[in-house]
């Protein structure tokens, strides 16, 4: 709840035509921020108790946007906030001939004395890693084995996507297939992520941790969010 505005008028404001939202079972008032800018005609969004299912959930959006008329699907989580260089973000994806376009991540650090989340805190967020440490698929082992921190590691890339009925997301938005063209790296997109925004958050997603062990994702998946409930 502290950001899901925030997110929501950010990306509008990059030219997104429409933003599909579900509410995956929030319990702190995300769903009446929701209902609030639901009145902009641009926002349509539905709450979802169930599990935590997000390659379902967000492969479900993918394709309905794409029912919808889309072109491009951008997949975002709450925490992530996209931007790009130089030019807008239509004539990037309007210019490109990919099938999706890998984009890298940067995650940002909060300040040690953020103990609550507020809108505000999002300003306090400026630190990050020199050299984000890897490779990807050396991360969960460096971090779980105490090398590196969760918040030093390279995170591994995520993806926009052309809009088509067979599109499928992996979990995190990490993975895409399904999507007919090449598969290419874009350097004019970035994702910048706020993940860890005060100790209260790491509370809240060691919870989602215990979600991701009880909708039985494999081992490898969601290791981060379980390694916290741990």
């Amino acid at each position: 709840v502290d950001i899901i505005g925030l997110n929501i008028l950010h990306h509008l404001s990059l030219g997104l035509d429409e933003m599909l939202i579900v509410d995956n079972g929030s319990s702190d008032g995300t769903d009446r921020v929701l209902q609030q800018l639901g009145i902009d005609g641009r926002i349509k969004w539905s709450r979802n108790d169930g599990p935590y299912k997000q390659p379902e959930i967000f492969t479900e959006l993918a394709r309905e946007a794409h029912r919808r008329g889309a072109d491009w699907v951008l997949p975002i989580d709450a925490d992530e906030f996209w931007d790009v260089t130089h030019w807008d973000l239509k004539e990037v994806l309007e210019r490109s001939n990919a099938g999706a376009l890998r984009v890298q991540i940067v995650n940002f650090i909060q300040r040690r004395e953020q103990r609550n989340t507020s809108p505000g805190a999002l300003v306090h967020m400026t630190r990050r890693a020199p050299q984000p440490m890897g490779p990807v698929e050396c991360c969960q082992d460096l971090v779980e084995s105490h090398q590196i921190a969760y918040v030093e590691m390279m995170y591994p890339p995520k993806w926009v996507t052309r809009a088509c009925s067979t599109v499928k997301i992996a979990a995190g938005n990490h993975l895409v297939s399904g999507v007919e063209g090449p598969y290419e790296d874009s350097n004019m997109i970035v994702c910048l992520h706020a993940p860890l925004r005060a100790r209260s958050i790491l509370d809240a997603k060691a919870n989602t941790g215990r979600r991701a062990d009880e909708a039985g994702y494999p081992p490898g998946e969601m290791w981060h969010l379980r390694r916290w409930d741990r």
